[in-house]
């Protein structure tokens, strides 16, 4: 919780900083992307969890995919994110029984802000500070045939583990933008006031923080939102590199 409230302090500071009385222009930036990331994930503890219960070891190495809002107004960075990472199926045999697990490290919402550190007509760079949201996702199957007394008998052949922490993402970015005349010409695209392409890549480490139990949002590992006890240590943390590709446009200000 304190790395928390010192990074939120630090942002705050940043914009203040920054928050200067200059004429503004008339209009921003806004760039649209999607993209694919690889994050090196610290997977360790589950890992060691699922091999001492006869299960295969997760790759940590997690494949994403992401839509990303920025906008870029004077030399202050806003962003939004919504990712989706890669699923990973296994299976297994355990007890004479066939398990497929799949895991999904399904959702991450992030809000950052950043600061233009060099710029021309095509090329911006900046580091860039995220906070937000992610919740792993993790289901057991048995998958043996059963007949209709047993299921009713004993029907638990499904569980869904999950498991929410709050992220922290510090990164650079690059991004080239390319103005497109054909997409003035369109009239399709111009209805959507997009003026040529945007290419970026961004490289950075996430944070994975635990909070102290409480009762607004819990960290530990729950299913069906009742808490799991003795789950493994697991964070969405590691360093990362994602390639982007979008369109950008300006805004104007009413």
């Amino acid at each position: 919780m304190k790395r928390i409230i010192i990074i939120m302090m630090i942002l705050g500071a940043l914009y203040l900083l920054n928050a200067e009385e200059n004429e503004c222009e008339d209009k921003k930036l806004v760039i649209y992307y999607g993209g694919a990331s690889v994050q090196k994930l610290d997977y360790k503890n589950l890992n060691n969890k699922m091999k001492k219960n006869g299960f295969k070891k997760f790759d940590e190495n997690v494949n994403g995919f992401f839509f990303r809002q920025t906008t870029i107004e004077e030399k202050n960075v806003f962003t939004g994110e919504f990712s989706i990472a890669y699923s990973e199926e296994t299976k297994a045999n355990k007890n004479g029984k066939k398990f497929v697990i799949d895991y999904e490290n399904e959702m991450n919402l992030m809000i950052g802000y950043g600061r233009i550190l060099y710029e021309n007509d095509n090329f911006k760079f900046y580091p860039v500070i995220s906070g937000g949201y992610s919740q792993f996702e993790m289901t057991v199957t048995e998958k043996d045939k059963i007949s209709f007394d047993d299921a009713l008998a004993d029907p638990k052949r499904e569980i869904t583990f999950e498991k929410k922490e709050i992220t922290i993402d510090i990164g650079v970015q690059f991004d080239y933008l390319v103005k497109v005349p054909f997409f003035k010409r369109n009239k399709y695209i111009n209805m959507l006031e997009l003026e040529g392409l945007a290419f970026g890549l961004r490289a950075g480490y996430t944070f994975g923080i635990d909070l102290p139990e409480n009762d607004l949002f819990s960290t530990d590992w729950e299913t069906h939102a009742i808490d799991i006890t003795g789950g493994p240590g697991m964070k969405r943390q590691g360093p990362y590199v994602a390639v982007e590709i979008g369109a950008w446009k300006w805004d104007k200000e009413d």
